[in-house]
């Protein structure tokens, strides 16, 4: 039960995070500032504009689900 419930956390924030990032993917601002600003890796930013760029059919949450079990793990424990 709580391994589901910790993933579904996780997902959670990983999701805030997105919104986020298509903002200021949508508003043309750099990934550079992005990282910078969000105080995020900026690979990780990266790999995100790169998802925005290459699949603008996805939506957000299609995006988690594809981080999901890749970087996210990473991502969560430095917000923790």
């Amino acid at each position: 039960w709580s391994s589901g419930w910790s993933n579904g956390w996780n997902k959670g924030i990983l999701y805030e995070k997105i919104l986020s990032y298509r903002k200021m993917y949508i508003r043309q601002i750099p990934d550079e500032d992005v990282a910078d600003i969000l105080e995020e890796p900026l690979d990780f930013v990266k790999k995100i504009f790169t998802y925005f760029k290459n699949h603008p059919d996805w939506d957000d949450q299609m995006i988690v689900e594809k981080l999901a079990g890749e970087d996210s793990k990473e991502i969560i424990r430095r917000e923790q």
